[in-house]
């Protein structure tokens, strides 16, 4: 289900990834379900892009910043990534 805004993450489209967490926490999901099926798992492959020099620094603050917009989306949502 959060396949596409991981996608969107790891593509660095932040209007598109915003627009889907809205439309997520509308649907009712909670931003801890959010956080972890699509915006971590984005990053995360960001990162593991980054190590493996698939993806450089510019793409990486694209995706960084798609996953801000996520993020200020459900900020008002208790988020408990940790447990």
């Amino acid at each position: 289900m959060f396949e596409e805004l991981k996608e969107l993450i790891i593509v660095g489209d932040e209007d598109k990834a915003k627009t889907l967490t809205q439309k997520f926490l509308s649907m009712g999901k909670n931003a801890d379900e959010i956080m972890k099926g699509g915006l971590v798992v984005g990053m995360d492959v960001v990162g593991q892009r980054f190590k493996e020099y698939e993806m450089y620094l510019p793409e990486v603050k694209m995706s960084a910043t798609a996953m801000k917009a996520s993020k200020e989306k459900i900020s008002g949502v208790k988020v408990m990534v940790g447990g």
